[in-house]
């Protein structure tokens, strides 16, 4: 099968993932699987696109690629295809692939569905599983009952509904970098920034808009025009050139002059409420506002910052992430803006996974203890958190007990093996776990192994809407599930709360008030995960879960030594969510766990 030569990070991780499905399917030794996963995982959480890495012959440089993979990615950039995978993939049924898009249904679901459907035509494949579901068709199969049909059905409707199209937070920023690296190369470029709502650091991104500030606008323009990765020119004047990126997403670039800067940033910041809120105030003073600056009477002031701009305003400075209208103006009126956490002031990170070799209950990670050791160092980290999932289920609970042994064992010999080579500070290593809450809310490890760990990172990784008993709601039953698996004295993180994952799987219902008190009151942190399709807990939860004193962990939840420097991100979102540094505790130098 040909593929295009310009293939994404994303789309190329998806290839992997599919040769990763097929060898489940057909039992390849597990660690040839795996080999697949860690590189899907990898490749999707490289910054840069691979093919820019293959032109630069540094394919070898990205985590979890060996000599074969980079053989088989220098055939797919030459050829547009990887034949040993073509051959792979075709030993399954077509309409297999698109079904493993859908949350919750896994590769010997996807091919015994793809199979007793006849499912050969991969555009019509999830379509057509919807169907045989809503004629109940699925539970006359063997192996299948009504409850697994419902769940494939709600799984499929969720996957399927209309979505605004939007970028994640870090696609976005990606491409708003290419573009303004490619800016500032201008000596006619002053300053040039993000606009709208990636310089607000939402979640999902809708547009993509940058202002650049210059005394000689023509020549930005000039040189916006040889950019190499304009695919498409829409329009171009001096104060607004529009054109659509190499990677389809239209961008939008404004000008303006020094002295009406701080106005036009703060214009097209927005948020749109916020800016309403704001010119009600100003006009309660007689005052009316613009990207021109502050009118009073005939005459416009201009401001060359934004801090002047709300200063002239009587208001002290409130940051882009803050700019929501969610009381941000009040409090910029009493000078009660918090003192945001930075991304300096984190000092660890406590959710990493690692590619030591044990049966776990989900995805292995890609880079070795000396390599995540290594990366730690360089972020100057006083500390790390290796933590694996959980030992499989299908472990008896004394082979899970021997799992955790030998891996803490071997813990402590790669941690004593690099300080050998690498004299000098080392980060203090912690020993956790990331633990499946079971639908029950008991942990999906025994205490005896539990005792073991320095901590437990507890999640929800399945059964996100699960069947109401007894006139429970799903709501009821989810939240007595989280405080029973909160209570268990060795869980002392929340993980990414909500479970959600964008832009496919929405948040858990629960009550985030009960939740939010017990934590608060018994000393547990939630998680705000970095990864760019979580940032979880999402930022008005941060706002709200504060009210209680709830206090956090920042954490990467990283994959790959890669996904270590996505830390931003979740710095970023508790920003949005009025974090501060002191309620952040990997924000200082040393945890405490009690």
């Amino acid at each position: 099968m040909r593929r295009s030569k310009e293939m994404t990070n994303a789309e190329i991780a998806d290839l992997f993932r599919e040769v990763a499905a097929v060898y489940t399917i057909r039992g390849v030794e597990a660690f040839r699987t795996q080999a697949y996963l860690s590189a899907a995982v990898s490749i999707e959480q490289f910054p840069t696109p691979l093919k820019e890495m293959w032109q630069a012959g540094q394919l070898e440089e990205v985590p979890g690629i060996g000599e074969k993979f980079c053989k088989y990615l220098d055939e797919l950039f030459r050829t547009g295809r990887i034949k040993h995978f073509d051959k792979v993939l075709a030993t399954e049924p077509a309409g297999m692939y698109p079904l493993l898009e859908v949350p919750g249904i896994g590769p010997k679901t996807a091919v015994k569905l793809a199979t007793l459907f006849h499912l050969n035509d991969p555009k019509t494949a999830v379509q057509k599983i919807a169907r045989a579901a809503q004629k109940g068709e699925i539970e006359k199969v063997s192996g299948f009952s009504k409850i697994s049909q419902q769940k494939i059905l709600r799984a499929i409707e969720q996957f399927l509904q209309p979505k605004e199209h939007r970028l994640l937070l870090s696609e976005a920023e990606q491409i708003s970098e290419d573009v303004l690296s490619y800016l500032r190369q201008s000596p006619a470029t002053l300053d040039a920034e993000a606009l709208g709502s990636l310089r607000r650091r939402a979640p999902t991104i809708g547009d993509i808009d940058i202002a650049v500030k210059t005394k000689d606008p023509e020549a930005v323009q000039q040189h916006i025009l040889k950019f190499p990765r304009l695919q498409k020119l829409i329009s171009s004047g001096s104060k607004m050139v529009i054109f659509v990126h190499s990677t389809g997403w239209q961008v939008d670039i404004k000008t303006q002059t020094p002295d009406r800067w701080g106005s036009m940033l703060q214009h097209y910041t927005g948020s749109k409420l916020h800016n309403i809120h704001l010119r009600t105030y100003a006009n309660s003073m007689g005052l009316s506002l613009s990207e021109n600056g502050i009118k009073k009477g005939k005459k416009t002031a201009k401001y060359t910052d934004e801090a002047s701009f709300y200063r002239a305003l009587g208001l002290s400075y409130i940051p882009p992430e803050l700019r929501e209208d969610h009381g941000e103006i009040e409090a910029a009126r009493k000078d009660r803006i918090p003192d945001l956490v930075e991304l300096k002031d984190i000092k660890g990170d406590l959710h990493v996974h690692t590619n030591l070799p044990f049966p776990t209950s989900h995805d292995l990670g890609v880079s070795s203890i000396e390599e995540l050791l290594r990366q730690a160092q360089e972020l100057k980290y006083e500390f790390i958190g290796f933590s694996d999932h959980n030992p499989k289920q299908e472990l008896s609970a004394s082979e899970r007990l021997r799992v955790v042994r030998e891996r803490n064992e071997l813990i402590d010999r790669e941690v004593e093996k690099f300080h050998q080579k690498n004299p000098g500070h080392l980060p203090l290593v912690y020993k956790g776990l990331e633990v499946d809450i079971l639908p029950s809310g008991k942990l999906a490890l025994e205490d005896e192994a539990l005792e073991l760990l320095d901590y437990a990172i507890v999640s929800i990784h399945s059964q996100f809407h699960p069947r109401a008993e007894d006139g429970e709601s799903v709501r009821e039953h989810n939240t007595q599930r989280i405080l029973a698996a909160l209570a268990h004295p060795k869980a002392k993180i929340f993980g990414h709360p909500t479970a959600r994952k964008l832009p496919h799987r929405e948040e858990i219902e629960c009550d985030w008030d009960e939740v939010f008190r017990f934590a608060a009151a018994h000393h547990k942190y939630l998680e705000i995960n970095a990864s760019p399709d979580r940032l979880d807990l999402p930022s008005p939860l941060v706002q709200q879960a504060l009210t209680f004193g709830v206090r956090f962990v920042i954490d990467t939840d990283a994959h790959s030594v890669n996904g270590l420097t996505l830390m931003r991100y979740g710095v970023w979102t508790a920003r949005k969510g009025w974090a501060a540094q002191k309620d952040i505790a990997n924000a200082h130098p040393e945890m405490t766990w009690d």
